[in-house]
């Protein structure tokens, strides 16, 4: 995964919109990592909270307390023509 920190990808959570409790960004990459339909994750420090995505269409937005980690080939895929 890619980390990005002071950012955020709005909506597309797979889970519910309160997020998960986690310790720390290692700890949210590793929930996003089991499942197959993660592409994306973000992990808010203030809250603790971890954001697992499903899609990051948004394109994302910068945040004090975000830290993003994306998956480059799942979320940005290749288009052969």
């Amino acid at each position: 995964f890619t980390r990005r920190t002071g950012f955020d990808f709005p909506g597309f959570n797979l889970e519910p919109t309160a997020g998960i409790v986690v310790p720390d960004y290692a700890t949210c990459c590793a929930q996003c990592k089991t499942k197959s339909d993660c592409l994306a994750f973000v992990f808010n420090t203030q809250l603790q909270r971890c954001y697992l995505k499903y899609s990051i269409f948004t394109g994302g937005r910068n945040s004090t307390s975000g830290t993003a980690g994306y998956d480059c080939e799942c979320a940005f895929p290749r288009i052969n023509l």
